[in-house]
């Protein structure tokens, strides 16, 4: 399972990094990847919630879940009246006046993109063989069938009690996509081009398993496999 958390720079801008379920790297790691100038690490550090984190912290971590937001921001000196610490502030202090700060949100759009390219249990990127449940979600059927033989498949989907609850389904890719891009919707209708990207509404057909948009349902009017 892939992992994913977001970077913001001091110059607002947001970054993914993404590490793989047997990847690690400490946040000093992280900030030599981030920073070109060896002899400025120390001028910053990362912040999760507003509270600050040691450069030894590793990523991943139980206090830094999947789709966390961590901050970079530059250290502040001074001893008074340049908006530095004095030092007669107390390190419990410091860090109730930053707890009060609400979690940055993840990006609406990137949470509902994320959902038509990955498999809704495994969060990796969709790849045949793919199945459908009622609901809509869309699974990587070998990390479904993992899940039901070892039951482990989460609360959420308890309605899911075997494979005759799914569908079969058969995703469209975009010429010149790769099934795990980094960037943008992966798959398309294959009536319309819409792409596959939760701006539009899709079925999945039963008697053939293709995907299809409800455009392509409107302007072919057809009980036959449309593809």
């Amino acid at each position: 399972m892939k992992l994913q958390f977001f970077l913001r720079s001091p110059s607002h801008q947001t970054l993914t990094v993404t590490l793989e379920s047997t990847q690690s790297l400490t946040l000093r790691q992280l900030k030599s990847s981030l920073l070109p100038n060896p002899q400025s690490l120390s001028s910053f550090y990362f912040t999760l919630n507003g509270k600050p984190l040691s450069d030894s912290t590793l990523l991943p971590n139980p206090q830094i879940s999947h789709l966390s937001t961590l901050f970079l921001l530059p250290r502040v000196s001074g001893g008074g009246g340049d908006g530095g610490a004095t030092g007669a502030e107390s390190r419990d202090c410091y860090l109730k006046m930053y707890a009060v700060k609400k979690p940055d949100k993840v990006d609406p759009n990137e949470k509902r993109l994320g959902k038509w390219l990955n498999c809704a249990l495994s969060n990796e990127p969709l790849r045949e063989p793919c199945v459908i449940d009622k609901l809509g979600n869309i699974f990587n059927k070998e990390a479904l069938v993992e899940a039901l033989l070892g039951k482990k498949l989460p609360k959420e989907f308890r309605h899911v009690k075997g494979l005759k609850d799914m569908i079969n389904v058969k995703l469209s890719m975009i010429p010149g996509k790769q099934s795990d891009a980094a960037d943008g919707a992966t798959f398309q209708c294959p009536i319309t081009g819409l792409e596959f990207n939760g701006k539009y509404k899709f079925f999945a057909l039963r008697n053939c398993g293709h995907v299809v948009s409800a455009k392509a349902l409107k302007e072919v009017k057809s009980s036959a496999c449309l593809v």
